[in-house]
């Protein structure tokens, strides 16, 4: 899975119109670094997240105590930060998290794409519908923010092949500020 996840971002750097290991990086949803920590690895310098289950952050830190000092996390409910964050990040991104924000919070993605300075990336399952994945159209949500899609791909067993199996049918999308 990490050499997948390793492919994945690189793949997802290479989609940048800029240099992307030059701005700062916020993961909504890092769990236990693991994306942070491959970001790292490929470069990029400034990483901070925002993880809800206090167990996955620890479980990152005793894989990798050294390199997660380097990052900063905050802890706690995505609404919450959203709504209580002072600070813009020049790429928010997340990879298989927004799609299980309950309807009932959609208001949280206006308050996300707030602190969002120049770029959004989603790698989202769009079309899966159950109790734990709410179906989203990611381009026309954050279209209604001031964001344009630069890119779109959606993973198949034959679209990349370094991407991790766990990702086929999932859309990364790469949304820039007007």
């Amino acid at each position: 899975m990490k050499d997948g996840k390793l492919a994945l971002l690189a793949f997802v750097l290479s989609k940048f119109p800029e240099d992307p290991k030059a701005l700062d990086w916020l993961e909504i949803g890092c769990a236990d670094y693991s994306n942070l920590l491959i970001l790292k690895t490929l470069g990029v310098e400034n990483l901070f997240g925002v993880e809800v289950n206090n167990s996955l952050l620890e479980a990152g830190i005793a894989y990798d105590e050294v390199a997660t000092k380097s990052i900063q996390v905050t802890c706690g409910l995505i609404e919450d930060f959203s709504n209580n964050c002072e600070r813009r990040f020049d790429v928010l991104f997340s990879c298989a998290v927004m799609q299980h924000i309950n309807p009932l919070s959609n208001e949280v993605f206006g308050r996300l794409a707030r602190i969002a300075k120049k770029y959004i990336v989603t790698i989202e399952a769009e079309n899966q519908c159950n109790r734990f994945h709410y179906p989203r159209n990611y381009r026309r949500m954050l279209e209604r923010y001031g964001f344009e899609q630069l890119d779109s791909v959606l993973f198949t067993t034959t679209s990349f092949e370094g991407v991790a199996m766990g990702m086929v049918g999932y859309t990364l999308r790469i949304f820039a500020r007007h």
